[in-house]
């Protein structure tokens, strides 16, 4: 059996919650099933560690997907192309995009169903035209479907009619990279982080869904009431920032209190999550709570 496979998101260095999905599903699986071939598909130049075993073919597709208009052109006309060229038996997406009249039998995943409930959560007109038109379609056209949690599941049988058998909860599982560190370790990177300061953090992409204006605000009501020197830690790469979050920031009262690290690799996150006083996970919508796990 040959099974093609949607490795866009497989970037070195620059992995996000999909991305580790798309990681750690296809490490296990690929190396559980010496018999099968993976086809993996790339829209730009690939880093070798992604070709996990001899039982992976590389293929780039130079077409990278980063815009609605080049998204339909690599879904709809380029990847059944190489597919069929490539003579795959089975498609698998782990990130919700494929062709919508695929000629092979298809997995597909979908982590939420967040624009739904918010088109605006995208604030890209573009962006959100192509997720409330295409991915409707995406799930009623895929021959199976997995997701992430039974709430994802039922509210893709209630927005879009697809039946219960035809999807699977896979849970996501906590990443292996995670561990209780000394105290030791955590005192350096405290000193490190925050000059020895308490903090909180936040983790995740600089969204306006994962509500970062009311953590501003309550972290300003927090040293107001308490005199407290305790800081707030961002990691994440500012992908929204620019209009109504960074517009928050700048009206807080104790902003040179927030310090933003950016994108992180899990190593560092695993320290300063030990070293932080806690977490604060306050999205406004989340088919998985990642950070908790």
């Amino acid at each position: 059996m040959k099974i093609a496979v949607n490795t866009r998101l497989l970037l070195h260095n620059k992995l996000e919650g999909i991305g580790y999905f798309t990681l750690k599903i296809l490490e296990k699986v690929v190396k559980n099933h010496p018999e099968v071939e993976f086809v993996f598909y790339f829209d730009r130049k690939y880093d070798k560690s992604f070709v996990f075993a001899e039982n992976v073919t590389p293929v780039v597709i130079p077409c990278p997907t980063r815009h609605p208009i080049l998204w339909y052109i690599y879904f709809e006309w380029l990847l059944p192309y190489y597919m069929k060229r490539d003579k795959v038996d089975m498609f698998f997406s782990p990130d919700g995009y494929m062709p919508r009249k695929p000629k092979v039998p298809t997995l597909n995943t979908f982590h939420d169903i967040n624009y739904e409930y918010n088109p605006k959560y995208i604030s890209n007109l573009f962006h959100r035209h192509y997720y409330l038109n295409f991915f409707p379609k995406f799930a009623k056209n895929s021959t199976h479907l997995i997701t992430v949690s039974n709430y994802s599941k039922r509210d893709l049988m209630e927005f879009y009619d697809v039946t219960e058998n035809k999807i699977d909860v896979v849970y996501n599982a906590a990443n292996e990279l995670y561990y209780v560190v000394s105290e030791k370790e955590r005192e350096i990177t405290k000193q490190r982080l925050t000059n020895g300061k308490d903090f909180f953090y936040f983790v995740g992409a600089i969204h306006k869904r994962k509500n970062l204006i009311n953590l501003f605000k309550a972290f300003d009501l927090f040293k107001l009431k308490t005199g407290s020197e305790t800081k707030l830690v961002i990691i994440g790469s500012k992908r929204s920032w620019k209009g109504e979050i960074e517009d928050a920031f700048n009206q807080m009262i104790f902003r040179k209190y927030v310090i933003f690290t950016g994108r992180l690799e899990a190593s560092e996150i695993n320290l300063i999550a030990n070293s932080a006083l806690a977490l604060t996970f306050v999205s406004q919508f989340e088919g998985f709570g990642i950070p908790i796990v």
